[in-house]
């Protein structure tokens, strides 16, 4: 039998050595992807879909960042003996498919900061026109001018929001507000026919 130098037996000891921190290293984004990044994915995944109920912020801010926070979860004493552990080959992928999954979240993101942008603009109007009497009844005759759909005029000394008349009020429960504040005609007709009939709106009545 041929004896090792010893400078061979050397290398055979250190690569051994570095054999087992690699599994150590590898061992850490194991267990970090089976502790933390699959239910990440899943939020990630609920969050993209819209499915805000499904996200469990407890375990999120909770839960996960304890986890992360304390490195003993990751120790060598707590992954224990890396001997014989037989790394995944799939780790890569399921840290690339992570990736994709918080690019899909950070997209969402992007598309929903544009839609508060949106409503904000509109809640913004909104505060414009509700800030004051004048604002709404200029609002109101903007919006709805030259359609006779209030009960009564507009006052400028608004005490409650106009109510409709009441064949547009059953138009809007059954179909909606009409885009435009266009009212199909054939609807609103049988609408005050129906009235009529029912003794709520006068046998004499003109739209």
């Amino acid at each position: 039998m041929k004896r090792q130098k010893k400078g061979q037996d050397l290398l055979v000891r250190r690569s051994k050595k570095e054999d087992l921190d690699l599994k150590y290293q590898l061992k850490k984004y194991d267990v970090m992807n089976n502790l933390v990044l699959n239910t990440l994915q899943d939020s990630l995944t609920h969050f993209r879909e819209g499915n805000f109920e499904n996200i469990d912020e407890e375990v999120l801010c909770g839960e996960l960042a304890q986890i992360l926070i304390d490195n003993t979860n990751f120790s060598k004493k707590n992954l224990g003996d890396v001997d014989s552990y037989d790394y995944k080959k799939t780790i890569f992928f399921d840290y690339k498919s992570a990736c994709f999954k918080i690019l899909d979240g950070l997209e969402k993101g992007l598309e929903l900061d544009q839609k508060n942008k949106g409503l904000k603009l509109r809640v913004d109007r909104c505060d414009e026109i509700l800030k004051d009497q004048e604002s709404i009844k200029k609002y109101l005759l903007e919006r709805f001018g030259g359609m006779n759909i209030f009960g009564d005029k507009i006052e400028a000394e608004l005490k409650v929001y106009p109510k409709l008349k009441k064949q547009y009020q059953v138009y809007v429960d059954r179909h909606g507000f009409p885009e435009g504040a266009i009212f199909d005609n054939e609807l609103l007709a049988g609408i005050i026919k129906e009235l009529k009939d029912s003794g709520e709106l006068d046998e004499n009545y003109c739209q």
